[in-house]
């Protein structure tokens, strides 16, 4: 254990070491690059990931909170007595997919507790008034989907800038430093290496930030993906139910 733990300080310590050396190397341009990147670039991306990732975590965690409960009474107008103690995008469509029955239904807010306790729907809905819903639903499905996406834009960014920059960085300093060889005329590889180390610093800082930004952005849009495909089926299965029970009730 000693031996690695060893291993891994001298490893550490010689890696430090050369991004110093190439660092001090560098133009003025790329040095601006590596400490914005640094300073700037990950510690923004690092925060980014964390929000991001928080609030995906809690929307996963509401969303299956909600599907126990709806799986334990799987009824849509028994959901309506326990919205109060639930969040989360799939409660929020549900709410909005049980307001809007009650709104077609004309039940005002004081009675609508007594109307989800029933757990029937007495009166016969036309297909404009389950249409009527489902409009209402999905348009409430395409406000979470919005709110679940409103903070994966700067991630996006740090995605693509930051290698970019990296990249660019590199470049100038490779341009730079063969612009210096040809003003001496000398080209040995003690005066070209310096240089070069340098130059691909910026691209080691750039890959720094986008890396975990990629890696984060991949698992943070599974997790969404996957709320956002239980909104769906939960507003195909909410509709599918009002249609069933009405055909019950045309038969009757």
């Amino acid at each position: 254990m000693n031996i690695f733990l060893a291993q891994a300080t001298s490893q550490s310590m010689r890696f430090f070491e050369i991004v110093w050396t190439a660092f001090q190397t560098s133009d003025s341009l790329s040095k601006g690059i590596v400490l914005f990147l640094f300073f700037v670039g990950s510690p923004v991306a690092w925060t980014t990931i964390y929000c991001n990732f928080r609030a995906a975590i809690a929307r996963k965690r509401e969303s299956n909170n909600f599907m126990k409960v709806y799986d334990k009474i799987h009824s849509l107008l028994g959901m309506g007595l326990y919205l109060e103690k639930l969040s989360g995008p799939l409660k929020n469509v549900c709410e909005t997919g049980l307001i809007e029955l009650c709104n077609v239904l004309r039940i005002d807010e004081s009675h609508r507790w007594n109307f989800y306790r029933t757990g029937s729907i007495a009166q016969k809905l036309t297909h404009s008034d389950i249409e009527k819903i489902r409009v209402s639903m999905n348009r409430q499905v395409n406000h979470e989907v919005l709110e679940l996406e409103s903070g994966m834009a700067f991630l996006s960014c740090c995605v693509t800038v930051a290698p970019f920059l990296g990249l660019f960085g590199t470049v100038w300093g490779v341009m730079v430093t063969f612009m210096a060889i040809a003003n001496t005329g000398s080209a040995e590889l003690t005066a070209l290496a310096p240089g070069i180390s340098g130059a691909l610093l910026t691209t080691v800082m750039g890959l720094f930030v986008a890396i975990p930004s990629v890696l984060s952005n991949i698992l943070i849009n599974d997790m969404q993906n996957k709320i956002c495909l239980q909104m769906d089926v939960f507003l195909d299965e909410f509709v599918a139910s009002l249609s069933l029970e009405n055909a019950g009730e045309a038969q009757q």
